[in-house]
């Protein structure tokens, strides 16, 4: 990853590297977990080293190890402690950068996945890489949205990105973008806490279904009552949404 970085978008059925790559997920109990993890294997995708970002305990289910040596896979688990989680990945050997990444960012929370990739551009390891993203099919509640969701239970305890403010020592306000989703008292006390010149609400909801957007608006319902500036992007393309 040089100083000029290029984003494109290309479906995964036009995904055929010529060497095998380093592949990089979140194994969870969600489905989509493993969809690109599935395609690769169904499309014999040669895969040379394979990373886990693990948030609970998970087993890599038979079928998928065959396509990997033991030893090149890796598995990464999710502590409090962010620092952990750095430590870790630097411990990870240097071969499974020596080629290309592909990382599936479906199921891997923000925190992790901003120290993984600002880690690599930082170490300059990785040459090529490439993003693989999914969006949910639906959102299962047990009840009717608006009266099931709750936007959080008990304290609310804020903490900042290792190295996501930048290198510091400056005194200057910068602007402050806050994605729109169903957080609610949470998006409050980021906006109470976070010096700013101008607030930017960003709505980026409903992926389809215009009552989540509802859900949205509700539980942000305090914050966007000052004049703020509105930005509104698609939920479902991560790119646009980062231009």
């Amino acid at each position: 990853m040089g100083d000029a970085c290029v984003y494109s978008i290309e479906n995964l059925s036009d995904y055929s590297p010529r060497d095998s790559i380093t592949f990089v997920f979140s194994g969870c109990d969600e489905k989509r977990s493993l969809e690109v993890l599935e395609y690769l294997y169904t499309n014999k995708v040669s895969v040379g080293h394979l990373l886990i970002i693990s948030y609970s305990e998970f087993t890599l289910p038979p079928k998928y190890v065959e396509i990997v040596e033991a030893e090149a896979v890796q598995t990464v688990s999710i502590t409090e402690e962010p620092m952990d989680f750095i430590n870790s990945l630097k411990k990870i050997p240097e071969i499974f950068w020596n080629r290309e990444v592909l990382i599936d960012i479906s199921c891997v929370r923000i925190p992790e996945m901003f120290t993984f990739l600002k880690l690599l551009k930082m170490q300059n390891k990785v040459k090529r890489l490439k993003v693989a993203y999914s969006i949910p099919y639906d959102y299962i509640f047990k009840e009717e949205p608006f009266t099931s969701y709750r936007s959080y239970f008990g304290d609310l305890k804020m903490f900042e990105l290792l190295g996501f403010s930048g290198p510091g020592g400056t005194t200057k306000f910068h602007d402050l973008y806050m994605f729109l989703g169903f957080e609610g008292a949470l998006g409050l006390k980021v906006f109470e806490n976070c010096q700013h010149t101008n607030l930017m609400l960003v709505n980026n909801l409903p992926s389809f279904f215009p009552k989540y957007k509802d859900i949205s608006v509700i539980n942000n319902y305090q914050l966007m009552q000052n004049k703020h500036k509105y930005l509104y992007t698609p939920a479902d393309n991560p790119f646009e949404a980062y231009n």
